[in-house]
């Protein structure tokens, strides 16, 4: 009995570790959907100009 609830338990958890992860994912593409790239910025800073 003792293990059938812990497979239960450890299912329970899984599935909300899972549905919390989904989450996030689905946040972080929207908030990059949302910013977009930023055009106003070169991709690399420019080294300083010698002299």
């Amino acid at each position: 009995m003792k293990k059938l609830l812990l497979v239960v338990a450890t299912a329970l958890g899984a599935s909300i570790l899972k549905k919390n992860i989904d989450k996030s994912k689905s946040d972080k593409d929207l908030w990059a959907e949302a910013t977009g790239p930023s055009t106003s910025e070169p991709a690399t800073p420019a080294a300083p100009a010698a002299g």
